[in-house]
């Protein structure tokens, strides 16, 4: 366990030796041994010893592949849902005679800011609005209900609109008739001409309770781009005998900090389908893990290179 002296002494070089270890280094390349490999790269100096580890090009094509399907589709279930929602019913009324009034009636979308021209009606001679119900049975056998706005003019009763999908029939049913009840205010008032307008699928807390689920299915690809796009730098300082460590992810940066004489044995982690890892064994048995590697090889190399850093056995 790193003590509090050690934690002190790991804070400058830290920063220090990682930040050079980072910054292009063209015109000292010939003091360095270089070695690559697809997710690796180790850079030796009298020094430091660098290790790299990230993802490959063939990793971020998998993700990319894997992930945006699944995103986009989230985000289509969200703006569909957003759209459903924000449906606008405006109802004109302008007073043709005393008792009669010319209604004309308007949907839109997002909050009124596309206009659906070809859905408007007109319906002329109105005398009166009804909210009106019927049960039925459909083709499974299950019942229904249907529920709409009757506009009353001379030829009869007119179907005005039906937009109103509530999942509480109560809720529905309550709405729906103080809408009818609306329209007959206007109709026996005394102004001119009035207006109203309605979000039939509105309900604050349904639109909540949504955009939580469309939010987990979202965050669900974080686990999955957590462990595929993870990257790291471990430096071992020669000069201050120190291992820093810095691992940035998806959420963010982790780091930690050792001395070489906290490190007793260095072994290679079988870590399942994700390959290999290198892992420091320390004096009161916890391990610190590298980023794993799909190569055997690589990582027994990258193993025999920081033992001997270390000088272990």
């Amino acid at each position: 366990m790193t003590s509090a002296g050690d934690r002190e002494k790991c804070a400058y070089p830290f920063r220090a030796v990682l930040l050079r270890s980072l910054k292009p280094r063209a015109r000292q390349r010939h003091r360095q041994d270089i070695h690559s490999s697809d997710m690796q790269t180790i850079e030796q100096t009298s020094a430091k010893l660098v290790v790299r580890n990230y993802p490959d090009r063939t990793t971020y094509i998998v993700v990319g592949l894997l992930l945006t399907p699944w995103i986009g589709f989230c985000l289509y279930l969200m703006a569909g849902y957003v759209d459903f929602s924000t449906r606008v019913i405006q109802i004109d009324c302008d007073r043709t005679s005393p008792k009669e009034a010319q209604c004309v009636v308007r949907r839109s979308r997002l909050l009124g800011l596309i206009s659906q021209p070809s859905k408007t009606r007109t319906y002329r001679r109105v005398t009166g609005a009804f909210f009106r119900s019927r049960r039925d049975r459909n083709e499974e056998g299950a019942p229904t209900v249907d529920r709409w706005i009757a506009l009353r003019t001379p030829a009869g009763e007119i179907p005005a609109f039906d937009e109103f999908p509530l999942v509480d029939s109560l809720a529905t049913t309550r709405r729906m008739s103080a809408i009818a009840a609306d329209i007959n205010r206007i109709l026996l008032s005394e102004s001119s001409s009035r207006s109203l307008q309605y979000l039939p699928n509105w309900d604050g807390l349904n639109l909540v309770f949504a955009f939580g689920i469309y939010g987990l299915m979202l965050a669900s690809v974080i686990p999955f781009a957590y462990a595929m796009l993870g990257s790291e730098v471990v430096v071992f300082d020669r000069e201050s005998h120190h291992i820093q460590s810095i691992r940035q992810t998806i959420l963010g940066k982790r780091m930690w900090c050792l001395t070489f004489e906290q490190v007793r044995r260095i072994e290679i982690c079988d870590v399942g389908e994700d390959g290999y890892a290198i892992a420091l064994v320390l004096a009161d048995g916890r391990q610190r893990q590298l980023l794993s590697l799909p190569n055997r090889s690589s990582v027994e190399a990258t193993r025999d290179v920081i033992r001997e850093t270390l000088r272990l056995p």
